[in-house]
């Protein structure tokens, strides 16, 4: 067999198939299967009456009655392996019958429309009652925040501290009395009795005197909110946030909270792009493009770095952030 390929592959090159028509159709069928749910129907069929139709899934018993009644047959009656079959189908459901109990009189007449509506509402009802419904409790929703004082500060993330000059907080990878930063990425929380800026929840919870970093995607003030009521003193907002977008974070929290948030937003440096155990050689790993991506290896992982720098120009302090940082790593 022959596969049309864009790149030039070498002679013995190493084919690697990642699907398979068939494993994945043997799949569907298993899952299918798997999902199908027994039930019982009972169909009960008079002259001048209505059709009453019913299904139980061992749960859940359900009755329903048509508000079509029942005509007797003139010309050609509708045969009762037709009422079974039509109010009995369910092929694309995840529904499968077990049982028909079924009681129909001879010579009806029935619209082969009007059964499959039945059908269509008896099933739509037994979706419903199985749904899971979480019994959400209505009362006043109150949160307590602190109301930060509106100041313009400038902060750095740096190992070398000969430099640190004109920054109010300084976090740093380095065991000194400035801000501790921590990895990303942690398989146990080390006891720290004293100021870090964290990248995950964990720490969030373990640790008292805290700054989020821009890894926990703050992206609406509902998240700032979150965080500060836990305790978190300054919160770095996501990359992927705009200006517009930054601005109207703040806006919606000063209206829904009337108080101002401690935020910090990143306006240099090279984002991080992905952190993995597994280390590739070399310093940088190079695109399609031609652009080169910084590889670090820092507590035993690999960060790998954006090749474009981050520089932000706009004055966030005008649209109500606290704090500008710097990355210098």
């Amino acid at each position: 067999a022959k596969v049309k390929v864009k790149d030039k592959i070498s002679i013995n090159s190493k084919v690697v198939k990642t699907t398979d028509y068939n494993q994945l159709e043997s799949i569907n069928n298993i899952i299918k299967k798997g999902k199908k749910i027994s039930v019982d129907m009972s169909i009960i069929i008079n002259i001048n009456k209505p059709i009453i139709l019913s299904i139980n899934d061992g749960i859940n018993d359900i009755s329903i009655s048509s508000e079509y009644i029942v005509t007797e047959a003139i010309n050609s009656p509708t045969s009762k392996e037709r009422i079974i079959e039509q109010l009995t189908k369910l092929g694309d459901t995840i529904y499968n019958l077990d049982n028909i109990d079924y009681f129909i009189e001879e010579n009806v007449f029935i619209p082969i429309k009007i059964l499959n509506n039945l059908r269509r509402e008896i099933i739509n009802i037994l979706n419903n009652k199985r749904l899971y419904k979480i019994p959400y409790k209505k009362s006043k929703y109150t949160i307590k925040l602190k109301d930060y004082e509106q100041v313009n500060k400038k902060a750095i993330l740096t190992d070398d501290l000969s430099n640190i000059e004109g920054y109010d907080e300084i976090y740093t990878n380095l065991d000194s009395d400035y801000t501790l930063k921590l990895p990303r990425v942690l398989e146990h929380l080390p006891n720290i009795n004293k100021r870090v800026l964290v990248g995950e929840l964990g720490s969030v919870y373990k640790y008292k005197n805290i700054v989020t970093d821009f890894s926990l995607n703050v992206v609406n003030s509902y998240s700032v909110a979150f965080l500060h009521s836990l305790g978190v003193d300054k919160i770095t907002l996501s990359y992927e946030l705009n200006d517009i977008q930054i601005k109207e974070l703040i806006d919606n929290y000063h209206n829904r909270y009337h108080k101002h948030p401690n935020l910090e937003i990143i306006i240099e440096g090279y984002e991080e792009a992905m952190i993995s155990k597994y280390k590739l050689d070399g310093e940088y790993l190079q695109d399609r493009f031609g652009n080169n991506y910084k590889i670090k290896i820092k507590d035993n992982l690999m960060y790998i770095y954006n090749y474009k720098k981050r520089k932000l120009t706009s004055n966030y302090y005008e649209i109500g952030v606290n704090w500008t940082r710097i990355n210098h790593e």
